[in-house]
């Protein structure tokens, strides 16, 4: 099953986190690095999206985009499994309802 819709640039990273969560995946510093640099130049206009997966009990592959014409959006596209869509759609809701930050900062800033 596909999941898309956008995030707001600020919660890039709760959404990273609670996504791997779901995929029982063991986020890492390198990964946001990874992520957050890779998201650099991307454009949904242009299709130039960064590509990712946590591999985690399931295989959560995704892909990010900044949204041209407003810098602070991000588009997110995400293949899950069936039995995990009230989970992320749990996550989408939760992310557009409250402002998250870790508690537990083992993270660089927002880019």
């Amino acid at each position: 099953m596909t999941k898309s819709g956008w995030i707001f640039e600020e919660d890039l990273l709760p959404f990273l986190i609670i996504l791997s969560e779901i995929a029982t995946y063991d986020l890492q510093p390198y990964d946001w690095d990874a992520i957050s640099f890779g998201v650099i130049g991307t454009s949904d206009q242009d299709e130039k999206w960064f590509a990712y997966e946590f591999y985690g009990e399931v295989t959560v592959p995704f892909k990010l985009a900044r949204n041209t014409e407003d810098a602070y959006m991000i588009f997110y596209v995400i293949i899950i499994p069936n039995e995990l869509e009230k989970s992320v759609d749990l996550m989408m809701h939760v992310l557009s309802e409250f402002k998250l930050e870790p508690k537990h900062l083992k993270f660089g800033k927002n880019i």
